[in-house]
């Protein structure tokens, strides 16, 4: 070929090229002015919060905080962090966040001490989705805090535990995960710490022994592993404990029975092992002992019948042995008395007669023998079937 028809063919190649580069350029200016095209849709949502807050406060959110005097500024920086690290924009309720300069008495959930001050945040089942920010450290001046109900997930921040004036912190039901900080053992002031149904793991911090004031601790549904921390039981003021649904491992801890106000002890499905300890019997304000669904052994304690406020005793699912001790007899207030799927002997006791508030009761799976004392069929019989749970071994009455 001559060399005019190689330069013919390198110039139709350019201009070919060309045409090319314009059409894709004039395809690309036609479709970012189509609204519909729909990449442009696939926006972050963090980046259309931010539109959107701009469009109704045309100041950045970096200087939003200047226009608010209700609050310190540090304060408003926080309450600010936590709505852009948790979704704010697709919140239940946005009422007044970012958008007006009044955050004491126009922010939902928000609320104030008599010196203005951040003392309460009432943010339970409102769609927060995402992490809980350090920043929530600098309010200095919480009291109580209530964020359940959720999708909060990430790791509990540390800096929470300087928050010395904090009374109640509930964060159960969202996706948190990782460790419960030894710094919430700084929590001087708390009374309630309710963590249940995250994803948390780790060990009890032995720390949270040192929050004196404490009456509710709440750590049941997590994927919280080791030994209960013995510690507890110098918690004077603790009513509720439920470390129910974990993977805790070892004993019962003795030193439980040291807690002269609790109420409930819940430590179901886990893998605790070893005897129920006696010390357990001194708890006289207990009313509801559930310790089902674990690895425990030995008999089941005589000195269970001297607890006569419990209204609930739940032993299922454990490796006891030996007979039923006649003295659950005393227990007249027992609404439910599950003992079932365990490796129990002999006669239903003649004092199980006593029981009339029973609703619950269920003794299958053991090895059971003899039949049902005519006193407690009595009972069975006084009650529609529809309206008390019965689940017996297959036995005769006597």
């Amino acid at each position: 070929m001559s060399a005019s028809g190689n330069e013919t063919d390198g110039v139709a190649k350019l201009k070919r090229r060309c045409l090319c580069l314009v059409a894709g350029l004039l395809l690309a200016l036609a479709l970012t002015s189509d609204p519909q095209a729909p990449w442009l849709a696939s926006a972050s949502s963090s980046e259309s919060a931010l539109q959107s807050r701009a469009a109704a406060n045309p100041q950045p959110l970096s200087a939003f905080c200047d226009g608010v005097g209700q609050i310190p500024r540090v304060e408003c920086e926080a309450l600010a962090t936590l709505f852009t690290s948790t979704g704010g924009e697709a919140w239940g309720n946005t009422s007044g966040w970012l958008t007006t300069t009044t955050p004491c008495t126009s922010w939902y959930g928000v609320g104030c001490d008599g010196t203005g001050h951040v003392a309460q945040l009432y943010l339970n089942n409102n769609n927060l989705e995402g992490i809980l920010p350090p920043a929530l450290g600098n309010l200095s001046y919480l009291r109580t805090v209530g964020m359940a109900d959720n999708k909060l997930s990430g790791t509990l921040s540390p800096e929470l535990g300087g928050l010395s004036q904090l009374e109640e912190l509930n964060l159960q039901n969202n996706q948190l995960s990782g460790d419960i900080p030894r710094s919430f053992g700084n929590l001087g002031s708390l009374r309630l710490l309710t963590l249940g149904g995250n994803r948390l793991s780790g060990p009890i911090p032995q720390e949270l022994a040192q929050l004196s004031k404490l009456d509710t601790l709440y750590l049941w549904g997590n994927q919280l592993s080791g030994w209960i921390p013995a510690q507890l039981g110098d918690l004077p003021n603790l009513v509720e404990l439920d470390l129910g649904g974990n993977q805790l491992t070892g004993p019962v801890p003795a030193e439980l029975g040291r807690l002269p106000k609790l109420n409930t002890l819940n430590l179901n499905y886990n893998q605790l092992t070893g005897i129920i300890p006696q010390e357990l019997g001194a708890l006289s304000t207990l009313r509801h002992l559930l310790l089902g669904v674990n690895q425990l052994s030995g008999g089941v304690p005589s000195w269970l019948g001297n607890l006569t406020n419990l209204t609930d005793l739940h032993l299922y699912h454990n490796l006891l042995t030996g007979t039923i001790p006649g003295s659950i007899g005393n227990l007249v207030s027992l609404r439910t008395l599950y003992l079932d799927a365990n490796q129990l002997t002999g006669d239903i006791p003649v004092s199980f007669g006593n029981l009339t508030s029973l609703e619950g009761l269920n003794l299958s799976n053991n090895r059971l023998s003899g039949g049902i004392p005519r006193s407690f069929g009595a009972i069975i019989n006084s009650v529609a079937p529809c309206q008390k749970r019965w689940q017996l071994s297959r036995m005769s009455r006597v």
